[in-house]
C-alpha cells in the first residue's frame, strides 16, 4: 500500500511503513498481523490478527476493535464499510457498515477466493470457484466473478468459465 512517499508491506507479521526519502522505516504494530488493509485519506489501516479485525488510526494512534469472526479485511474507498471472510466458514463473506455497526452476509456453495470494492463503495466484485474436481491435480474446474450489490443484497454473475484464478480489481 502506498501513500505519498510512504510504502506499508507486511514484513514478518508485522506492519512496516517505509519512507522513501530519506530511507526510514518503522515497525506500525505491536500485534503479529496475517492481512491488512489501509485508507490512505483517513491514514486507517484495517488489519487482521487470530483474534480477530482492528482497526488502528495513525493520526491519533488509537486501536478499534471491530470483528472477532473476520479475516482479510478489505476497506471501501469511502471509509463507510469493511468486507471480510468469515474465519470459521470460508464460503461466507460479510460486510460491516460502520456508521451503523450493522453486518450484512452472503455465502455460497464454495469458498470466496478474492474480493473488493467498487469505487464508489456500492458494490464488491468477488471471485469464486465453480466446479469442484476431488481427484483432479487442480482443485477447481472454474472461476466466476460476481458483483454484490451489498445494499440491496442483489448479486450479479459477470463472468463464468474462466479457466484460471486471477485477482480482482477495479482500476
Amino acid at each position: 500500500m502506498v501513500n505519498d512517499n510512504w510504502v506499508y508491506i507486511l514484513r514478518t507479521d508485522r506492519i512496516v511503513k517505509y519512507s522513501f526519502d530519506p530511507g526510514y522505516s518503522e515497525i506500525i504494530l505491536p500485534d503479529k498481523v496475517e492481512s491488512f488493509d489501509y485508507n490512505a485519506k483517513t491514514k486507517d489501516i484495517y488489519y487482521e490478527t487470530v483474534s480477530g479485525i482492528f482497526k488502528y488510526n495513525e493520526s491519533n494512534k488509537t486501536v478499534t476493535a471491530l470483528l472477532s469472526s473476520g479475516i482479510e479485511p478489505k476497506v471501501s474507498p469511502d471509509n463507510s464499510y469493511l468486507a471480510c471472510r468469515n474465519k470459521t466458514v470460508p464460503n461466507k463473506l460479510e460486510i460491516l457498515d460502520m456508521n451503523t455497526n450493522q453486518i450484512k452476509q452472503i455465502s455460497f456453495n464454495t469458498k470466496v477466493v478474492s474480493y473488493c470494492f467498487s469505487p464508489d463503495s456500492k458494490y464488491i466484485a468477488i471471485l469464486k470457484p465453480e466446479g469442484f474436481h476431488l481427484f483432479s491435480k487442480f482443485k477447481y474446474e472454474s472461476y466466476e466473478v460476481l458483483l454484490w450489490d451489498h445494499k440491496n443484497n442483489k448479486k450479479y454473475v459477470v463472468l463464468r468459465d474462466l479457466d484460471k484464478m486471477c485477482n480482482i480489481d477495479w482500476q
